[in-house]
């Protein structure tokens, strides 16, 4: 399941990154970082008749990255991820993540970026096994303020997914589109809308429409924020398996 729906977040993560708002005053950035996850998700196999269930998610890695005279912005990323189910537990995993990135603002308001991803996986059960998948990533940013506090944003990001089961191997498209809005230093919520086109040559082809907000709030600048996620997502699969999925999340991120 989160082999399948992780290129999607790190497209809306990379959509973030990249952007020309968010450019590190000093070339050299390096940060540490723990993060705690509690979710509800209504469908965690992505199928017409997936069970739903509570699942934790905890977080440790860096990433450091450091920006030319250029503006050309290189980054990398790695961390641990120990996800657990509150039920289902045949889905418990461990996951070791690392991936590389260059990103080039070409206009005030687009950047341009590309890179790589390893993901090492084993799922937690008696009978677990071991995989090695990479991704291969592009795509590009378009975002633009509208007020001082507001701003609207788009992009679109591919991955190549090669997967050590040759038959689980797929190319994603991801759209996005959205807007931010800043209310204080501490306080911002995100709203958009998200298309992800999942295409295979063994696999069912799928599209996926998802609609949702997110919220961040800095409880100690720079070092601990609070933040929340509410998506709804429908899944149109060309088989007619069609499905949806009601995610609810809550995250504390701390780091320096």
């Amino acid at each position: 399941m989160h082999r399948n729906v992780w290129p999607v977040a790190v497209a809306a993560g990379v959509l973030i990154a990249g952007s020309p708002a968010y450019a590190a005053e000093s070339p050299w950035v390096g940060r540490l970082e723990a993060e705690q996850m509690a979710s509800f998700n209504s469908n965690i196999l992505l199928s017409p008749t997936s069970p739903s269930d509570f699942l934790f998610r905890t977080k440790v890695g860096g990433l450091g990255r450091y920006t030319f005279p250029t503006r050309t912005t290189v980054l990398g990323q790695a961390n641990y991820n120990l996800i657990r189910f509150a039920q289902q537990g045949t889905f418990n995993t461990s996951m070791f993540i690392g991936n590389a990135m260059v990103m080039q603002p070409i206009f005030d308001f687009a950047t341009v970026y590309t890179g790589a991803m390893g993901i090492v996986s084993h799922g937690d059960t008696a009978t677990g096994v071991w995989r090695l998948d990479r991704d291969v990533m592009g795509g590009f940013l378009l975002q633009t303020p509208v007020s001082t506090a507001g701003s609207v944003f788009g992009g679109y990001h591919l991955d190549w997914m090669f997967t050590d089961v040759a038959t689980s191997a797929f190319r994603g498209h991801t759209f996005q589109a959205g807007y931010r809005h800043a209310f204080t230093d501490a306080f911002a919520l995100t709203g958009g809308y998200r298309f992800f086109w999942k295409d295979s040559d063994f696999l069912v082809k799928q599209g996926r429409h998802t609609i949702g907000v997110n919220g961040r709030y800095g409880l100690w600048q720079n070092f601990l924020a609070l933040m929340g996620r509410a998506e709804y997502t429908y899944i149109a699969s060309v088989d007619g398996q069609n499905s949806s999925m009601v995610d609810l999340s809550l995250l504390l991120n701390g780091g320096f």
